[in-house]
């Protein structure tokens, strides 16, 4: 394969690489190594996600090494990953790119074996960065026939091994990836512990308390594949090479089994999008709903005052310092009073048309049937809107419902715990737009908090209504029978 290769220097040499897809769209790309030969094996694909910083790249140009027939006593070495690929400040880290790397004379594997590189989560760009990869992976296994993946015979998740224990931002990294599969790829889930020695990695008993489960774990040490035998420590080197070799065969050989259709994680991705799409309708119909509810309580709050007020006023006499008040007919009996008081009788035209009497605010009947009216069209407007939210909310928790029987991880558990941490983190650097990421932040949280609800329940209003329909009585003022 060598004499193939675009010499970098002495010992480093680049592969061939030909990129047969480019989608800058959605960032999606296909990459082929040596030349394709006629063949009715379909190949295998191993794909890999992890943290930033984890060793992805390196790992993957170990597989290139390894699978061409690379020794530890070549004198050179071949490297797959450009540099300018694993750019901090360049997209192309951005990209999901499959390396495909075909079977020759020499090579290491009975198959042909496509790696699946994806983009670093957890990374400085935050949880939006996040979500986006779910989309990508979603257009990425859509993509079928142009990249030629349609199945997955292993996912590996690249951790480092003296990881002793998972915070809730790793917490979070792993259950977000496992929210894309199926629960068919559970099998073919592995963990690739980097920067490892040939011990136990701590980060299996890790992984173990926190309940996330893996077929087998492959320790690896990436350090060992571009020394050189001048270099001190070549011991050390020699170990390292050794113990990464042995993790590869292991590895590859578990590969011969029958891979896993991409169909199940497919329909996952599907049903993920659909929820998202549920969930961006509900969240602001909620919210008007809610506002419409707070002002329903505000008016039956000024209402019961009135009454109140009403009947307080009824059980005092009215003294008016108005002398053409001292003589007054009233209607009960005609008879005439001769004192400052007004005694209200019921009917009485002169009440009516007595200036002081209507100061007193005890005749407020038109004030009293204005509020009732407003109340009656609030009621109507917040059951309108309470129609449409549990129409929504319906179809999220059909949608939540259907991903309980088909997804690996249905639903991601610790994910308010990283939000706000993010969020922490956010304002203590303050750097430029993170009003902006925190206001995402927080609407990313209020979702999460209402798929918990659906998740339980499907009513989103839950004790909210059950605290204000104790306060307040809307049948009072229901005039249209919309069914809940």
């Amino acid at each position: 394969m060598k004499h193939t290769c675009r010499s970098r220097d002495e010992f480093i040499h680049m592969l061939p690489r030909l990129n047969v897809m480019e989608d800058f769209h959605n960032r999606l790309a296909k990459v082929e190594v040596g030349e394709r030969t006629p063949t009715r094996d379909t190949g295998k694909v191993l794909m890999l996600v992890g943290p930033t910083g984890s060793g992805k790249s390196t790992l993957i140009d170990s597989i290139a090494n390894y699978a061409y027939g690379v020794k530890l006593e070549d004198d050179f070495r071949l490297k797959l990953i450009e540099d300018s690929d694993v750019s901090q400040s360049e997209s192309q880290t951005k990209w999901i790119t499959a390396y495909v790397l075909h079977k020759k004379e020499g090579f290491a594997l009975p198959y042909t074996l496509t790696v699946i590189d994806t983009p670093g989560i957890g990374d400085t760009t935050g949880l939006k960065a996040d979500e986006d990869l779910r989309h990508q992976i979603q257009k990425f296994f859509s993509q079928g026939g142009s990249l030629g993946v349609d199945q997955i015979d292993g996912v590996g998740f690249v951790v480092w091994a003296s990881q002793a224990r998972l915070t809730a931002s790793q917490r979070y990294i792993f259950d977000s990836i496992l929210a894309i599969f199926g629960k068919d790829v559970e099998r073919n889930i592995y963990v690739f512990a980097t920067f490892a020695d040939d011990h136990k990695p701590a980060v299996l008993e890790a992984l173990k308390r926190a309940g996330i489960s893996c077929r087998n774990v492959f320790n690896f040490n990436n350090a060992a594949i571009f020394r050189r035998k001048n270099e001190t420590d070549y011991e050390l080197t020699e170990l390292f090479w050794k113990f990464t070799t042995k993790s590869f065969e292991k590895l590859f050989n578990s590969f011969q089994e029958e891979p896993v259709s991409l169909t199940l994680t497919k329909a996952v991705l599907k049903q993920r999008a659909y929820l998202e799409e549920q969930l961006q309708g509900i969240l602001p119909q909620l919210k008007i709903s809610m506002a419409t509810m707070e002002q329903l309580r505000e008016k039956c709050a000024a209402l019961k005052q009135n009454e109140a007020e009403e009947d307080s006023n009824k059980q005092l006499p009215f003294t008016s310092k108005d002398p053409r008040h001292q003589e007054l007919f009233m209607e009960s009996g005609r008879e005439r009073e001769t004192n400052q008081n007004c005694f209200y009788i019921d009917g009485g035209e002169e009440m009516n048309n007595c200036p002081e009497f209507k100061k007193s605010g005890k005749i407020d009947s038109e004030k009293q049937i204005n509020v009732t009216g407003t109340l009656q069209e609030l009621v109507m407007k917040f059951k309108r809107e309470k129609v449409k939210v549990l129409m929504l909310t319906k179809k999220a928790h059909e949608c939540l419902q259907e991903l309980d029987k088909i997804a690996l991880k249905p639903d991601l558990l610790n994910i308010t715990d990283y939000i706000d941490i993010l969020i922490v983190g956010e304002k203590n650097e303050a750097k430029p737009g993170f009003i902006q990421r925190i206001k995402y932040l927080q609407d990313t949280r209020e979702k999460a908090q209402l798929l918990e609800v659906l998740k339980n329940d499907s009513d989103p209003y839950g004790k909210y209504l059950g605290e204000f329909e104790q306060e307040v009585d809307i049948s009072l003022f229901d005039t249209d029978p919309i069914n809940d």
